[in-house]
């Protein structure tokens, strides 16, 4: 399998319709990067939904709910956040296991572990939420402590042990 990549396109529909035409025709799978929320300027989902059908527009998970998920000509589209640790994490929920479908391979297995919390920690209803945390032993118990807020944070993912799914 070869990936490939092109220029930035500017937030037009017709940039963006001539864009994914030309990435669809090319590629088996397209990966769009930012473009994927619901503001007055990302046209992403309405070009994708006049060139092929939207499945998806948002899911319930953070970071990453703006993600959409389109096919276009049997070609699956996915629209990531602009935020780079939503658009890290959706690649990795969506596009990785994309990628190993169409290779024919499994899809590793996350590496796995429990942990005591070091500080209680709420969470939305209905949101997966997906919180980074380090590791660190205290004793004899292995404690997780939330590693930063927010989707623009990359820091805090580079920095973090692992996920805590909630």
């Amino acid at each position: 399998a070869e990936a490939s990549g092109s220029a930035p396109v500017i937030d037009d529909p017709e940039h963006l319709r001539k864009a994914i035409k030309k990435g669809v025709q090319e590629n088996d799978i397209v990966v769009l990067n930012a473009g994927a929320s619901a503001g007055t300027r990302d046209y992403t989902s309405n070009v994708l939904a006049e060139l092929g059908k939207v499945i998806v527009h948002g899911v319930a998970i953070k970071p990453g709910k703006p993600v959409i998920l389109a096919i276009i000509d049997n070609t699956p589209v996915i629209g990531l956040p602009g935020y780079p640790v939503s658009a890290i994490l959706t690649m990795r929920l969506f596009v990785r296991n994309m990628v190993y479908t169409f290779m024919n391979l499994d899809t590793p297995k996350a590496e796995m572990t429990e942990a005591l919390m070091s500080r209680p920690l709420a969470s939305s209803m209905g949101v997966d939420e997906y919180v980074r945390v380090t590791l660190g032993q205290v004793d004899n118990a292995l404690m997780a402590t939330p590693a930063g807020k927010g989707a623009g944070a990359v820091m805090s993912l580079v920095r973090a042990d692992g996920l805590l799914t909630i």
